[in-house]
């Protein structure tokens, strides 16, 4: 997205101190960085709490679950980013649905291993 979905571009907020930007998970202040694969991304900084959602996420996973999300809403589907399931029971990294309620599905950001019965 040319404006970071917030009108600002990445110029506006790469390699700006301070960067006032502040995650929208924990509200700990945030940098714009460039992974060593040279992926945008933003980062905590330093001391940040332990138990935010974004935190805890690699860039690359930030990206995946971010094209998951634009590309089931450029395709005509309602989607949110970290939907839980009832109770708890689940947290999907995407949940897309059908805007008349007939389905909904969630997408997995998978980077790492998994075996088929972790799935």
């Amino acid at each position: 997205m040319t404006d970071l979905g917030c009108g600002r571009s990445w110029d506006d907020v790469y390699r700006v101190k301070p960067s006032r930007l502040t995650c929208e998970g924990c509200g700990w202040p945030m940098n714009a960085r460039l992974s060593p694969l040279q992926v945008p991304h933003f980062a905590h900084q330093p001391g940040a709490p332990g138990d935010c959602q974004a935190g805890g996420e690699s860039p690359d996973h930030l990206y995946l679950k971010w094209c998951l999300l634009t590309s089931a809403q450029e395709a005509g589907a309602e989607a949110a980013d970290e939907v839980e399931g009832p109770g708890g029971a689940w947290r999907a990294d995407v949940l897309a649905s059908d805007p008349g309620g007939r389905w909904r599905f969630a997408l997995e950001a998978q980077l790492s291993r998994i075996t088929p019965s972790d799935i």
